[in-house]
């Protein structure tokens, strides 16, 4: 009985000192959960998935068809849902594509892990006013799978 208990102790003992000093990597290797097949999700734009905004540096007063660059300090993310209403990432799909609509060429972001942002680059060239679509796309794709789009609102804050 002695020995059970001091076992039980040692072992108590040695999970504190663990997670004392590996507890920083377990809360970041929770963070990093990698996206795979069959698993709901929602676009995020900065945090946001409804009424998302992107801030954009465009010279002067917005004119229509006016294009600019996206502010610093922007991103794009994944994360995790359980409504089968979202993007579904199908039976392939070990990541999402963002892809951003844009009047010059495409302009992408793999997304590998949820809840992972990833910085919009300021090299983009987005409309600098109006409304557009991020779409969030499984990759690879499959029959199954459903991207998902977030509708953002370009906003120029240079004007």
């Amino acid at each position: 009985m002695r020995l059970a208990k001091r076992t039980s102790t040692a072992l108590l003992v040695i999970a504190a000192i663990a997670a004392a000093m590996f507890g920083g990597t377990t809360a970041a290797m929770a963070q990093n959960v990698p996206i795979g097949p069959n698993q709901f999700f929602i676009g995020q734009v900065t945090g946001s998935h409804a009424n998302a905004v992107i801030h954009m540096v465009c010279p002067g007063p917005s004119s229509p068809g006016q294009t600019g660059h996206p502010a610093s300090g922007q991103n794009v993310s994944v994360t995790q849902s359980s409504a089968t209403t979202d993007g579904f990432t199908g039976s392939l799909a070990n990541s999402i594509v963002v892809s951003f609509t844009s009047p010059a060429t495409a302009q992408v972001i793999t997304l590998k892990y949820y809840d992972a942002p990833a910085a919009i680059p300021t090299s983009f060239v987005l409309p600098c006013a109006g409304t557009g679509k991020v779409s969030y796309n499984p990759n690879p794709t499959s029959p199954t799978a459903k991207p998902d789009v977030v509708t953002v609102t370009f906003i120029n804050i240079a004007a």
